[in-house]
């Protein structure tokens, strides 16, 4: 917040300048929803100090002012080159050896987490000249729908990866897992989020521009 701003009692903040304040942050270069999140810190903050003072009445000014920009929440298509996936993938494993290999997966099979988290020890085909993995249909959409399994090319060191994950397990365990055991459910997505949000910051890239595609 600007001096000007924080200097400024509550009462007398109008709609212009609090728009001004939150439009400053989109020239900086900050996402949509960066910008949102930061105007919902001071929009709540505004909002406590009116409950607790009834000469605050000029709650209009932030609810307006500090409006969320449209467009936080669209679906971004951000192509990395080769060596910004290399260096995701590297800043992934070095967090974390099971988070390397599910970053891998998804760099290399384009897959959703939703889907990698389903693929089982059984799916993995690594004893084939051209090794690969019978990747689980996608979920996306409403109802019901019948989960099929297709065929997706894995390079071979990838494959080797793979095949000392699987050692020993069940053919319906699943192949990609935490460090724990326990499978990268699509339920727990936040838990994934927040970890792939660091690896991305540790890469030097932007987490809120650069997801892993779930």
């Amino acid at each position: 917040m600007t001096g000007a701003l924080a200097s400024k009692p509550v009462a007398l903040l109008g709609v212009t300048e609090l728009r001004k304040w939150r439009d400053a942050l989109t020239d900086k270069g900050l996402a949509a929803a960066t910008v949102n999140r930061t105007r919902t810190c001071l929009r709540a903050a505004l909002e406590l100090a009116a409950a607790h003072d009834h000469r605050i009445t000029n709650t209009r000014a932030w609810r307006v002012g500090l409006a969320g920009l449209p467009d936080s929440h669209r679906a971004r298509n951000v192509i990395l080159d080769d060596a910004t996936v290399r260096r995701l993938v590297e800043a992934a494993y070095a967090a974390d050896r099971q988070l390397g290999l599910l970053v891998e997966a998804a760099a290399v099979t384009g897959a959703r987490l939703s889907q990698l988290g389903r693929l089982e020890a059984g799916d993995l085909q690594a004893d084939r000249p051209d090794p690969r993995v019978m990747m689980p249909s996608s979920r996306k959409g409403r109802g019901q729908k019948k989960i099929e399994r297709r065929p997706v090319p894995i390079p071979a060191s990838l494959a080797a990866l793979l095949t000392r994950q699987a050692k020993e397990r069940p053919l319906d365990a699943p192949l990609l897992t935490r460090a724990d055991g326990s499978s990268w459910g699509h339920s727990r997505r936040a838990r994934h989020r927040d970890a792939f949000r660091a690896v991305v910051a540790a890469a030097g890239l932007d987490p809120d521009e650069v997801t892993l595609y779930a």
